[in-house]
């Protein structure tokens, strides 16, 4: 059983510290309250799986993600794969806790639950999913000191573990800016413009990448990833996120 208290690992503290915020502090289900997980397995099988895709520029509906024609001329992803709508209570509940409550283990059901749909989504790429390369989303060393961990660095893990591809941290904030979800739309694209780089580049040169994330809205984030890893001459870059807002 995992317990956190202010976004400290309790292993810090040592088992009687462990029981005893067990006991102030209860891991329960963000959906129904019952104690012992995240989130149980009776409010995990009501969270809807998304089955149909759409391009995450404009919204209009795609084949197998895919970003569409018109807006493959301002979008550097090939397409974006999402599996649940962040709106849904639940979902918004876990990721909130996840990345604001520095709750590392609140990801887990959520992995769990996509799995299946995950290894159905790479049919679709022309591509041995042993040789997909999945980067994830960083951080700046500034809030992953903050944090404790990267979340888009779990998800990539447990993808490449999945799919039997790798995980490669490929990509680095390079200034330390206000976060992309206090901001619009338009101070989204201006936040994030040039300000992620590649930094090993012989491990993305030639290699089809997936970038990972928690979650996309507008797209600004996937998509300077997606500009840093064309300049490091990937061959196809996608986006892949657990929920799409």
């Amino acid at each position: 059983m995992e317990s956190r208290w202010g976004g400290v690992e309790v292993s810090m503290i040592g088992k009687s510290a462990r029981f005893i915020l067990d006991t102030l502090f209860p891991i329960e289900c963000l959906g129904c309250k019952k104690e012992g997980t995240w989130a149980c397995l009776r409010c995990l099988k009501r969270i809807p799986i998304q089955t149909e895709d759409c391009c995450l520029v404009c919204k209009l509906p795609v084949k197998r993600g895919k970003t569409c024609f018109a807006c493959r001329k301002i979008f550097t992803l090939e397409g974006v794969f999402s599996f649940l709508d962040y709106d849904y209570g639940l979902v918004k509940s876990i990721l909130k806790a996840a990345k604001y409550g520095y709750v590392r283990g609140a990801l887990d059901p959520l992995i769990r639950i996509v799995e299946d749909y995950f290894l159905s989504k790479l049919e679709f790429l022309d591509a041995d999913p042993r040789a997909l390369i999945f980067v994830p989303v960083p951080l700046h060393p500034r809030r992953l000191r903050d944090r404790g961990f990267n979340q888009a660095e779990i998800i990539a893990r447990r993808f490449a573990a999945i799919s039997g591809g790798q995980s490669v941290p490929a990509l680095v904030r390079r200034r330390h800016r206000p976060p992309q979800a206090s901001l619009d739309e338009i101070d989204r694209a201006r936040n994030i413009r040039h300000n992620i780089w590649c930094v090993e580049p012989e491990a993305i040169r030639g290699k089809f990448v997936c970038v990972v994330d928690d979650v996309a809205t507008t797209g600004s984030t996937l998509g300077e990833c997606g500009r840093a890893l064309r300049q490091a001459r990937a061959s196809e870059v996608w986006g892949m996120v657990l929920a799409k807002g």
